[in-house]
């Protein structure tokens, strides 16, 4: 009813249109699906509002487009700057500056001694306001989870340490597992 798996249905179908990382392995589209499939499921958890969601699931579909190749390399800012061109025809200057900011932010290890800091340096730096620091910042925990989730990729008895994680969703990921099958 929230419109939210038409959008998650469409943003997958771009993934797969716009060819976004269809050379890597690691991070090719499986990764981007995967997360933005478990940006959808935490943030509907977590995000409230129906547009900052989508704004989630849009820096999910863009948070890895800027890598090259699958080795540990900053993309980032790359990602960030390729979304915002591919954005700026449909979204807000408000909507860019958060889009940017949580693709930014992705690529910060969690639980770093300046975590804190370094998220209100990227915000401030994209123009955000600071009233709503707070609330992109939660914006941003979504897509750090949900690329979390996907790293440990659930093979081999992986384990996921919940240390690297900002939200406990484990029931809601085991309920909709269960309804899977």
């Amino acid at each position: 009813e929230s419109g939210l798996f038409n959008k998650f249905v469409m943003l997958e179908n771009e993934i797969k249109q716009e060819g976004v990382n269809v050379d890597l392995k690691v991070h090719g589209q499986r990764h981007v699906k995967n997360v933005l499939l478990y940006s959808a499921l935490i943030g509907q958890e977590v995000v409230k509002n129906k547009n900052d969601l989508n704004l989630v699931l849009l820096a999910a579909k863009y948070h890895d487009v800027g890598r090259k190749t699958d080795a540990h390399e900053e993309h980032a800012d790359a990602s960030a700057d390729i979304a915002v061109e591919k954005l700026k025809d449909t979204c807000s200057q408000e909507e860019l500056a958060i889009i940017k900011t949580i693709i930014q932010f992705h690529e910060f290890f969690r639980n770093s001694y300046n975590e804190d800091e370094t998220f209100e340096e990227i915000a401030k730096k994209n123009g955000i306001p600071v009233d709503k620091i707070a609330k992109v910042r939660e914006m941003a925990e979504v897509l750090k989870d949900a690329d979390a989730l996907d790293r440990t990729r659930f093979i081999n008895k992986a384990r996921l340490n919940s240390k690297f994680l900002k939200f406990d969703i484990s029931k809601r990921l085991i309920k909709f597992s269960s309804s899977l099958q």
